[in-house]
């Protein structure tokens, strides 16, 4: 599994008061890269809101270790959504803008999701220092480093 990010220039926010709102809709946008096996399931689009996106994906995981079989992230204003549904001990992805099904074992899975969230953190906050000190951005990227 590949799950990886390109976050688009900014130097507009004020990210010493960003609000939670504003993470989740308006900032931090950019591209999703992910690929499971042989299956692409990018998004290319150029306006995701990665930390919505990452906050979420982190979540999911928390859900599915709870029990819950299956997950959906939907993308923020549109219709494109991922499915994610845990199943012996895999978990398998399917979109609604990719074709086919991505398995891909539980454990890579939950690493892959910390792994990107801490690096859209770790990023965020080396372009945006201010960003580090902001209640939103810790709360829904935590304030964790990367381990190197």
């Amino acid at each position: 599994m590949h799950l990886d990010f390109c976050l688009n220039e900014d130097r507009e926010t004020d990210w010493a008061s960003v609000t939670e709102e504003d993470l989740r809709y308006r900032v931090a946008l950019g591209n999703l890269v992910f690929r499971v096996g042989d299956k692409d399931f990018s998004a290319n689009w150029e306006w995701i809101p990665l930390v919505d996106l990452a906050a979420s994906f982190h979540e999911i995981v928390r859900k599915l270790e709870s029990g819950n079989r299956s997950e959906t992230f939907e993308f923020t204003e549109s219709d494109a959504w991922i499915r994610f549904e845990k199943q012996d001990g895999e978990v398998l992805v399917s979109t609604s803008y990719g074709e086919g099904v991505g398995g891909i074992p539980w454990s890579e899975f939950a690493e892959a999701t910390k792994s990107f969230r801490e690096r859209l953190h770790s990023e965020i906050v080396s372009k945006h220092p201010h960003a580090a000190h902001n209640a939103a951005m810790r709360k829904l990227l935590g304030s964790a480093t990367p381990r190197g």
